[in-house]
């Protein structure tokens, strides 16, 4: 693809109960997650566009249109915490952009001494992940899955080789 830059829109989604019930720090923690992102993954030849982090599938719906109508060339489905398919797949089923499900875990290792709730709370989202996934596979909705954290060595490579 050489010189070619890519436009990448970034979907994070969060459970309404989470929305509703995580407190005002937890909900900036995931959001200055999310917003850093595009920096962490450094990536010279990739555009990112941020969505809000939706929680129910009228505002799924309404990110991921927004993303389209920026143009972008892969959504990523990013999903910390846990957010249901009802939400989700609604949402991505509609389009027939490329798709990325990718379960970002803000946490990179768990020490057990040094775990808490908020930790907890902000890196399960891989069971959203498996649940979109069953769904979206169900109504033929093609994508692929990413796993890992992005200081992983060769996780960035391969998000970069994904938005080939």
């Amino acid at each position: 693809m050489g010189s070619l830059r890519l436009k990448v829109g970034i979907l994070p989604g969060l459970a309404e109960l989470y929305n509703k019930s995580f407190s005002r720090e937890l909900l900036d923690e995931l959001k200055e997650f999310i917003t850093g992102l595009p920096e962490a993954i450094g990536s010279s030849r990739i555009d990112f566009e941020i969505a809000e982090t939706a929680s129910t599938e009228e505002h799924m719906k309404a990110e991921a249109a927004k993303l389209i109508d920026k143009n972008v060339h892969l959504i990523v489905l990013v999903l910390a915490p846990y957010c249901p398919s009802g939400v989700i797949a609604p949402a991505l089923n509609e389009h027939k952009i490329p798709l990325l499900l990718w379960p970002a875990q803000t946490v990179f290792e768990f020490n057990p001494e040094q775990i808490n709730a908020a930790q907890i709370c902000l890196s399960h989202g891989v069971h959203g992940v498996q649940d979109s996934a069953n769904i979206l596979r169900k109504r033929r909705r093609p994508f692929c899955i990413l796993h890992g954290h992005y200081l992983e060595d060769g996780f960035c490579e391969q998000f970069e080789q994904w938005t080939a």
